[in-house]
């Protein structure tokens, strides 16, 4: 199957019309940036990338130890030094567990869909 293909320019009028949109959300949020999780994956490193080129941006990296690989945490590092934006990280693990904890039947046996969800959740 052949992928999409769109002339440059058209893909340049995207990009602006896409990072506008994203300076008119902050801008009627009356904030003066926006916060982006940075997960090392193609789609966080494009709404970072847009947003860093019109809003001040704040990066948070957040992976768990029992999932998110070394090199995910290193491609979100280099992109938001790369992009000179701030960035701190945050382990979410205990607060996954806390919340299987608190709902013993969200385990994966039990509801494998509400199990996979939580991590998405809290990030």
């Amino acid at each position: 199957m052949k992928g999409l293909e769109l002339p440059p320019e058209c893909l340049v009028n995207v990009e602006n019309a896409i990072t506008a949109a994203i300076v008119r959300v902050v801008e009627l949020s009356n904030s003066s940036g926006a916060v982006v999780a940075l997960s090392g994956g193609i789609d966080s490193a494009l709404v970072a990338t847009l947003a860093s080129r019109g809003v001040d941006v704040h990066a948070l990296l957040l992976p768990d130890a029992g999932s998110t690989t070394r090199r995910d945490m290193e491609d979100a590092e280099r992109l938001a030094v790369g992009l000179g934006i701030d960035y701190e990280v945050i382990e979410i693990g205990e607060i996954v567990q806390a919340i299987y904890a608190k709902r013993p039947h969200v385990g994966p046996e039990e509801c494998r869909i509400a199990y996979a969800n939580v991590k998405p959740r809290v990030r």
